[in-house]
């Protein structure tokens, strides 16, 4: 007997079926879609003449109540996991050889200019004005024009949407940024030679944060989402 597998319209109305169930994202719909198939097929291998619908029923039955959100959660919470320890693993090379040389040659600079104006506070302010000023010029012109994907045909995806949600988290680095030269110029006797290279070396790491934030993991993530849809990607 001819196993029996899925056609290709069957397939179309599986896809059909995750937006259906609120699942819009493409990249988890394959996902979705190739476990449902699989599910499908092997009911018919031990009833080939059982209905299609039928069986995608039983399928999605499996999932629970919760039905796809579960999965989608799951997704989520791995695309957060991977791209904050990668985020991680680029600052911890800064402090690496050979990298920690820079580090170290840039906290050394920014001590030497607290030890030549003798105003930390002032410094630090001006620093952190610049770090605002540099967030909302980052928000509004240079991640659209460098770092979004437009797809084509227009599509969503899950690795897409992460993307855009951590631009959520620039008013926090905003307001961050905003708080720690408040709280430095409120500050009484800081300018002791201890306490001005811990606080350079504290905002040089910062700076690098937001550096690896905002420039290096939006890079990965289009290069990532490249390699694996570059069908969809706009040239």
């Amino acid at each position: 007997m001819t196993e029996r597998k899925l056609t290709p319209e069957q397939i179309e109305k599986l896809f059909g079926f995750c937006c259906e169930h609120y699942v819009n994202q493409y990249d988890l719909q394959i996902e979705l879609v190739d476990h449902m198939a699989s599910s499908i097929e092997e009911q018919w291998e031990s009833d080939p003449k059982l209905p299609f619908q039928e069986a995608l029923n039983k399928t999605f039955g499996k999932f629970g109540i919760f039905g796809f959100s579960k999965i989608k959660d799951r997704k989520e919470k791995e695309l957060r996991r991977k791209y904050s320890l990668l985020l991680f693993q680029y600052l911890i090379d800064f402090y690496k050889w050979p990298k920690a040389l820079l580090t170290l040659a840039l906290t050394i600079f920014l001590f030497m200019i607290f030890r030549l104006t003798n105003n930390v506070q002032v410094v630090t302010v001006i620093i952190s004005l610049a770090v605002c000023i540099s967030v909302i010029g980052y928000h509004v012109y240079f991640f659209e024009k460098f770092f979004e994907v437009k797809t084509s045909p227009k599509k969503s995806f899950l690795i897409l949407d992460y993307m855009k949600s951590r631009q959520i988290m620039v008013s926090g680095m905003y307001q961050l940024s905003w708080l720690i030269g408040k709280i430095v110029s409120d500050l009484d006797n800081i300018n002791h030679p201890e306490i001005e290279f811990a606080l350079s070396f504290f905002l040089v790491g910062f700076i690098l944060l937001l550096y690896i934030y905002f420039f290096v993991v939006p890079q990965k993530i289009r290069e990532h989402f490249t390699e694996q849809f570059p069908q969809f990607v706009m040239s």
